[in-house]
């Protein structure tokens, strides 16, 4: 049989997600109070992976079924049936010693399997895996390489078969990149908008592009109303920092370097000796010098109770240190992010990139970012063309959107580093 295009009995909460293949139900801890009636296809025991912990599956009778690992027979939990049943206390009291999320991505994911295969042979072909990319994430019509990159992921994970993806390589690439894309949970990072600049000594207005900064403030507002947790990033200092071109003659300049002191302006890349090594450094006006008016955010940006305040985003300037970033986005569970502020062509670029890196799914608010000269611009836009990082217009943001599958390109710019 086709895919399905049955209803899905209504749940509770916002954990619902409806495609081509079926309405899946997104189960999460805290959130799930009720589940819908899988399909009949799910009465069968199935073969679930065994990720390392214990394998789950739902029955439309009313039972979960625990496989554990070293367990000679499973576990069965009732939890009333229907597609109204209250799936959350049984799960909960449950002896096996696995989450709840664990339980139902796991259920999840296996129901995904079984309407996309179409067959009872336990495989998925290039075809149907192809489909339920289209038809899952949108976007893929507008990429030119989207059937060359679906085939590449395909074979690179369909270990057992080349011709055929089977339910535990399937469950590879769901746990790696499918289940993150298809219920992204979102944050706003808003990068080093502070008074220097804006009006101070590095302002954007006295930049070769002359965009005003102050112009995003209602833009900015708004984002962070429509987002749940919002990240505040900070240009830090100390007085005399390397890249200050008023301290340039306070240290050493490494010996392959030759141009006069005298010839060194604003944007003069100049390379010192650091502990006998050659450190490339990008000479700017003194600015953002820690606790000063300067370093401040802007009075008029709105500050999210509870948000993240980061002194630099990812990485410290020198790349030699996290600055704990990461670690608290993982804490809250956020796997997507979306980038506005300042400069386009400098930090927000790199924070960009750097969150690449670290793993999550990451968009530039475009018209939420001012840049400093056309030359860096395309610098910038090249790099981030590189790693897939699209661009998005805030007035195509919204709470439905946020919560919706992440377009196509996001998808292929988390897998591309598995292929």
């Amino acid at each position: 049989p086709g895919p399905s295009t049955e209803p899905c009995a209504a749940i509770a909460g916002p954990c619902q997600l409806a495609f081509k293949y079926g309405a899946i139900t997104h189960l999460a801890v805290g959130e799930v109070n009720q589940v819908s009636q899988f399909s009949e296809r799910s009465n069968r025991r199935r073969q679930l992976i065994d990720t390392g912990q214990q394998r789950f599956s739902f029955d439309s009778e009313g039972s979960s079924t625990i496989f554990s690992p070293g367990a000679n027979e499973p576990s069965t939990v009732r939890y009333g049936g229907g597609s109204q049943a209250s799936v959350a206390t049984a799960l909960r009291s449950s002896d096996a010693r696995v989450t709840l999320e664990t339980r139902a991505a796991v259920a999840v994911c296996m129901e995904v399997f079984e309407r996309m295969a179409g067959s009872e042979n336990g495989s998925v072909t290039l075809q149907r895996f192809t489909e339920f990319f289209r038809e899952t994430f949108p976007g893929s019509d507008s990429d030119p390489l989207f059937e060359k990159r679906i085939s590449l992921m395909f074979h690179k994970f369909s270990r057992e078969d080349p011709d055929a993806m089977s339910e535990r390589d399937f469950t590879r690439i769901w746990d790696r990149f499918v289940r993150p894309a298809m219920r992204p949970k979102p944050a706003l990072v808003i990068v080093d908008f502070q008074n220097d600049f804006i009006t101070g000594s590095l302002s954007l207005k006295s930049c070769p592009c002359g965009q005003d900064a102050e112009k995003l403030i209602p833009g900015l507002n708004k984002m962070v109303d429509l987002f749940n947790d919002v990240v505040y990033t900070y240009d830090w200092h100390p007085e005399d920092h390397i890249s200050f071109i008023e301290c340039l003659g306070k240290r050493k300049l490494h010996e392959t370097y030759t141009v006069p002191l005298q010839e060194v302006t604003i944007g003069t890349e100049v390379v010192f000796d650091i502990a006998g090594e050659a450190v490339v450094q990008k000479m700017w006006p003194r600015h953002c010098v820690q606790d000063t008016h300067g370093a401040q955010l802007h009075k008029q940006l709105k500050i999210k109770p509870n948000a993240i305040i980061v002194r630099k985003a990812f990485w410290n300037n020198s790349r030699t240190s996290h600055t704990g970033l990461t670690a608290a986005l993982r804490k809250r569970g956020i796997n997507n992010v979306f980038v506005a502020g300042l400069a386009y062509d400098a930090c927000v670029s790199f924070t960009a990139l750097d969150a690449v890196s670290e793993g999550f799914m990451t968009t530039i608010i475009r018209d939420l970012s001012c840049a400093i000269s056309k030359e860096m611009t395309a610098e910038a836009d090249s790099r981030l063309n590189a790693v897939h990082i699209p661009f998005i217009s805030s007035d195509s943001i919204t709470k439905k959107t946020l919560t919706k599958p992440v377009p196509w390109i996001i998808v292929w710019q988390h897998a591309e580093k598995f292929c």
